[in-house]
């Protein structure tokens, strides 16, 4: 029995839509099965062990102010200083003589605390009698009541202690201690992004779904804490890599009962069909490669047909022979444009329009000393034509802006050209029109005596094409040819 095409290929859609809808019902139900509720329990796991690092780093942090506290404690607990003090509230020694004696004993204990980085001694009426490191935060911030406090200055953390200097229950004074406070904001965890300490009461840091916050010191601050968007990603990559494992697992089982139910019949046919589209995809790319390799020559051709014109007009001495040659430079710079376009594209066959038209234009009317006086109005319609048609298009859009530059605006000190190209079926419609003096009266562009115009006409010809010349509030010339 012989096998026809339409039934090899009913059997093919058959066989891979048996297999496609398999793999789709599979991963559906996977994905709403098993995906959500995976995913939101990895999800939990993560939070809850993201928060519980935070937990972590508000105890150590507490432990951290109770050693600020307590070295400030000692730091006001000197017997020989209190001794002094003892002696100035009972009028035995003097302002002056109190301050001699206790300003370098008291910056020997200052300068042995650790994390220290500015301090002083006061007495009750805040006098101060006793100064070490950097008083300017404390001056910022003066605080006589005894407790703990952190400020932020300059992006950096720090933290003031204020404790009471006291002896058998007489207020003696108070010392202000200010530490170094980034370490309560040191992050070593892989899975926290930042820290942040703020007053309890309101909320202020920074913004995030997953924002947790832990109060610390007596309840009096509040650790905030972001997690590191990677971990719930992980999260979410794990649920997928066991819903995928199912999925594989799943789709392997179909496959394999496909093979043993159905595959092996058309195995040959489908063999022999991937042979032919590897066959035509190869030769498609070799077509490819040798239109790509043509197109980058003929483009450096004309380059170096350009350059060796642009040479020759720059030793000419009549000002006519330049110009021409400088037309003919101006023709070639049109079709070098098209070939450097189609090197570059993706279809190496056609081109679009707007692209094309739009930079062709603005490279002819940059060649030009008026071109800063001269807007340019572009209304181009986006479709594809191919490089026969194109070259032409582009031939006859360089003469008409080039004489329209050329006399268009003379005796003018500014002007307007506006460029358009429409496709309404299988008709194009490509017009330019200016504001200028306006074209000679002729009735057709063919009976001008300029080359470019009798080019021009020529080449509308080619393209099976149309001009029609108007001549009201300047000049508009309107180029129509079928694709």
């Amino acid at each position: 029995m012989k096998t026809t095409g339409r039934d090899v290929h009913g059997l093919l859609r058959s066989f891979y839509r048996l297999l496609f809808i398999s793999l789709g019902v599979s991963m559906f139900l996977s994905y709403f099965i098993f995906f959500i509720p995976l995913n939101a329990s990895f999800l939990r796991e993560q939070e809850n062990y993201f928060r519980n690092e935070v937990k972590i780093k508000a105890s150590s942090d507490d432990h951290l102010i109770l050693d600020f506290i307590s070295s400030a404690e000692a730091l006001g607990s000197r017997s020989v200083i209190k001794q002094q003090l003892v002696d100035y509230h009972r009028g035995a020694v003097g302002l002056r003589e109190l301050r001699d004696y206790v300003q370098s004993r008291y910056a020997d204990g200052a300068s042995a605390t650790r994390g220290l980085v500015g301090a002083g001694r006061f007495l009750p009426d805040g006098t101060m009698i006793a100064t070490w490191g950097d008083g300017s935060i404390y001056a910022r911030h003066a605080e006589t009541t005894p407790g703990f406090y952190i400020y932020v200055e300059n992006g950096a953390l720090f933290a003031l202690a204020v404790c009471q200097v006291q002896d058998k229950g007489t207020y003696l004074g108070y010392d202000a201690c200010v530490f170094n406070a980034s370490i309560l904001l040191e992050n070593k965890s892989e899975i926290v992004r930042s820290y942040v300490i703020q007053a309890a009461g309101s909320i202020d840091g920074p913004d995030g779904k997953h924002l947790y916050s832990v109060p610390i010191y007596q309840d009096r601050y509040l650790l905030l804490a972001l997690p590191d968007d990677v971990i719930f990603r992980d999260a979410t990559r794990k649920a997928f890599y066991f819903v995928t494992l199912y999925s594989c697992t799943l789709f392997l089982f179909i496959s394999i009962f496909s093979y043993f139910t159905f595959y092996r019949f058309v195995k040959r046919i489908i063999d022999d069909h991937v042979r032919l589209i590897a066959k035509s995809e190869g030769l498609l790319a070799e077509k490819e490669l040798i239109l790509k390799e043509v197109h980058h020559r003929i483009k450096n051709n004309m380059n170096t047909i350009s350059s060796l014109l642009s040479l020759q007009a720059s030793v000419l001495p009549e000002p006519a022979a330049v110009a021409a040659l400088a037309d003919a430079n101006n023709r070639i710079r049109s079709m070098s444009l098209l070939y450097d376009r189609l090197y570059r594209s993706l279809d190496y066959s056609e081109l679009s329009v707007k692209d094309y038209l739009s930079t062709l234009v603005d490279e002819i009317v940059s060649n030009f000393p008026n071109s800063r006086n001269v807007t340019l109005e572009k209304h181009l319609q986006d479709f594809m034509l191919d490089a026969k048609r194109l070259q032409p298009l582009g031939i006859i859009v360089n003469e008409l802006v080039t004489n329209t530059m050329k006399h268009a605006f003379r005796g003018r000190t500014s002007g307007v050209i506006a460029i358009s190209a429409t496709k309404t079926g299988n008709q194009v419609v490509v017009s330019l029109q200016d504001d200028g003096v306006g074209i000679a009266d002729a009735p057709a562009p063919d009976q001008h005596s300029g080359f470019g115009l009798q080019l021009v006409n020529a080449l509308a010809r080619q393209l099976d094409g149309t001009i029609l010349v108007e001549r009201e509030h300047g000049t508009r010339i309107v180029l129509q040819f079928p694709t």
